[in-house]
């Protein structure tokens, strides 16, 4: 019943054997198990606690937790493509596929981190709605701590925070 087997045997030219999956969907799955499930749990969360958040500062999260998504996702792909490359010859491409998976877990672990300051900022959202000065800076410091993993969204991010100078500017110039 070798045939049904997940896995080959690959021997090696001193005669060392090695186990390598057959097909890569089951070495590495398109996405990190539970890791898509916990992200639509917090956007979820975070619309249910809308009314604590202002909308603006719920849209720039959102468009946080997208990126993390697209982030992770191409970190599969990353994984995907190194075990490819492995497969294929597992003696001759090892030193590849170990510094593949050394960078890809650095990588993750960017992306963990991320991920906790992203839960600080809806905290902070959450617990002080009317301090968007607060918000804002905290959402810089994550835009910029995480720029390659957030470059879709540092457009909107300075979009938006020109909208509200402008506006504070319009509401300190009525009230003169």
């Amino acid at each position: 019943m070798a045939w049904l087997s997940k896995t080959r045997k690959v021997k090696g030219p001193n005669g060392r054997i090695k186990t390598v999956y057959k097909d890569v969907d089951d070495a590495f799955p398109l996405y990190i198990k539970g890791w898509k499930a916990k992200l639509e749990a917090t956007g979820k969360a975070l619309d249910k606690a809308e009314v604590n958040i202002n909308a603006e500062s719920t849209t720039l999260i959102h468009g946080l937790l997208f990126s993390l998504d697209e982030f992770n996702n191409e970190l599969m792909m990353k994984f995907r493509v190194a075990y490819v490359h492995y497969q294929s010859d597992p003696f001759e491409n090892n030193g590849y596929f170990e510094r593949s998976i050394g960078k890809i877990l650095d990588e993750h672990g960017r992306l963990k981190a991320c991920s906790l300051k992203i839960n600080g900022l809806i905290s902070f959202a959450q617990l002080y709605p009317d301090n968007s000065d607060g918000f804002f800076k905290l959402f810089a410091n994550i835009v910029d701590s995480f720029d390659s993993i957030m470059v879709p969204i540092v457009a909107s991010q300075r979009i938006a925070e020109a909208k509200r100078i402008t506006k504070k500017i319009a509401e300190d110039q009525h009230e003169n």
